[in-house]
């Protein structure tokens, strides 16, 4: 098994190719967010509400997202929802300083990835965001794998169908 510095180290090469779709309401966080993250991803997409970070989910290639829980219009589960209906298997980490329990059952319910307390720290953060990186790259490698065997069933299959013709034809040309 890999130490954790290599694995890291695995890890962070993967990350790089990432977009993270960050929504926060809170403009210290935001900046925040995106000083942090922008050193691990590719591409940070930093929004202050609900519907602009749906609407950049919809136009943008997302892998990761993370939101807030409490936001003045509309909160993270409503997002989250609308997700869900899309791409049930997203990594969304969710971020709040509520503690309550009817919030936490309804995250479960909406098979949220991750929890990251407010204010959180980098190692909580990063952990996090590994944590999803690792369900993306499993569903990209399994996604892959699939595919490689599709494409060699197909090409056994039009294999056998030559077979075929070319026993088909040998053998209409000893009936002549």
């Amino acid at each position: 098994m890999m130490d954790s510095v290599a694995q890291n180290a695995f890890y962070n090469e993967y990350l790089s190719e990432m977009t993270l779709l960050c929504v926060e309401n809170d403009e210290f966080s935001r900046v925040l967010y995106a000083s942090f993250f922008d050193t691990l991803v590719s591409k940070v997409i930093v929004v202050d509400n609900e519907e602009e970070g749906y609407a950049q989910y919809k136009k943008q290639h997302i892998d990761i997202i993370i939101t807030d829980h409490h936001m003045p219009q509309l909160d993270g589960f409503e997002l989250i929802r609308k997700v869900r209906a899309d791409n049930p298997s997203m990594p969304i980490i969710l971020v709040t300083a509520i503690d309550s329990t009817d919030s936490i059952i309804e995250a479960l319910k909406l098979h949220v990835s991750n929890f990251v307390h407010k204010p959180g720290d980098t190692e909580e953060w990063f952990d996090a965001v590994l944590t999803a990186a690792r369900s993306v790259l499993s569903k990209r490698y399994i996604e892959a794998e699939r595919n490689k065997k599709i494409k060699e069933f197909q090409e056994k299959e039009r294999y056998s169908a030559y077979q075929e013709r070319l026993a088909f034809d040998k053998e209409l040309s000893i009936l002549r």
